[in-house]
């Protein structure tokens, strides 16, 4: 067994050792009030939204992203649901809004003292489609492939270890394992501290909740037992600023280990640099390499952090759509 597979191994093991204005109103704190239509992943963005109510139709081609909806006490305004609509169509990249009507829900509460009571509270609701244009699209922002590298400490060099093929969403189409521990390793040190995963994966498994159209708690589930929650912190800009995980093995009452993540942005605002902590302590650092002449995300590479220095661990590059591709 060389270093890099005793390293690779150790890591291993250590992991399996392991009030608000206009709020989204809902009695269940993690029900998913949005439903993605499309497994196209689209960046986010602060852009105006463009509202379309009924009778009225884009002139565009356009495809639907994604199913959103906005709740409120019963005294919100309809201005404040249109708000919360834009402002979940902007977080799944969309371009305009089909608005359909505004609906009523009500929540009924039955109790006994002495005497029988009801109690029943109407929700406004409003829905909408997101929908994106097609012209808006530009497929060659997104990912196609990722080329996984782990590094040989024997050889203090990077070698091949996967390769996959992903979809437009980001998920894995095919793939080619390089190396026994691959798959595993990418799960485990990159997939599962992702932004896609912890934010954007969408799954009967995870539940969300929402304030001002932001994303501030997820849990994901299995077989009905908490097995992970996420807590989403802002920076004044609407970017994510920590993120803060609770890991349980099998439910609340079993053991558990926290972990955090804090992010730092370049001048342009793209991810630069995170830093995974574990107990307090930093266990893992991505730093962000982006082509020039793009902007794109070129390369991120993985350190172990420890008190000497950062140890080189995986690297990751990414190719992208030529032109051509998607015309």
């Amino acid at each position: 067994m060389n270093i890099t597979t005793k390293m690779l191994a150790a890591m291993a093991l250590l992991l399996s050792l392991q009030s608000c204005t206009d709020q989204i109103y809902t009695t269940d704190p993690y029900r998913t009030p949005n439903a993605r239509l499309t497994s196209l992943m689209l960046p986010p963005h602060k852009k105006d939204v463009e509202l379309f109510f009924k009778g009225e139709t884009p002139e565009e081609e356009y495809i639907k992203i994604a199913a959103i909806e906005a709740r409120g006490p019963e005294d919100t305004s309809y201005g404040s649901l249109i708000k919360h609509l834009q402002l979940s169509a902007q977080k799944f990249g969309a371009d305009a809004i089909l608005v359909m009507d505004k609906n009523y829900k009500s929540n009924t509460s039955n109790w006994t003292y002495n005497s029988r009571n009801i109690s029943t509270d109407n929700y406004p609701e409003l829905h909408g489609i997101a929908i994106k244009y097609r012209k808006n699209i530009d497929l060659t922002q997104i990912p196609k492939e990722q080329e996984i590298h782990f590094y040989n400490q024997e050889t203090s060099s990077f070698e091949p270890a996967l390769h996959l093929k992903l979809t437009y969403g980001g998920g894995v189409e095919e793939k080619e394992e390089l190396n026994p521990l691959g798959m595993q390793h990418y799960t485990n040190f990159i997939k599962n501290y992702s932004l896609q995963h912890l934010m954007y994966e969408d799954n009967k498994n995870w539940k969300s909740r929402e304030v001002d159209g932001k994303i501030t708690h997820r849990q994901l589930t299995k077989q009905g037992l908490p097995v992970k929650q996420v807590q989403f912190i802002y920076n004044p800009d609407g970017s994510v600023a920590e993120i803060q995980l609770q890991h349980y093995h099998e439910g609340y009452n079993t053991d558990s280990y926290a972990e955090k993540i804090l992010i730092s942005y370049n001048e342009e605002g793209k991810v630069k640099e995170r830093t995974i902590f574990r107990s307090d302590n930093p266990y893992l650092r991505e730093v962000y390499h982006y082509d020039q002449s793009s902007s794109r995300l070129d390369v991120m590479e993985t350190y172990i952090v420890n008190q000497e220095k950062d140890t080189p661990f995986i690297k990751t590059a990414f190719a992208y759509y030529d032109p051509e591709e998607v015309k």
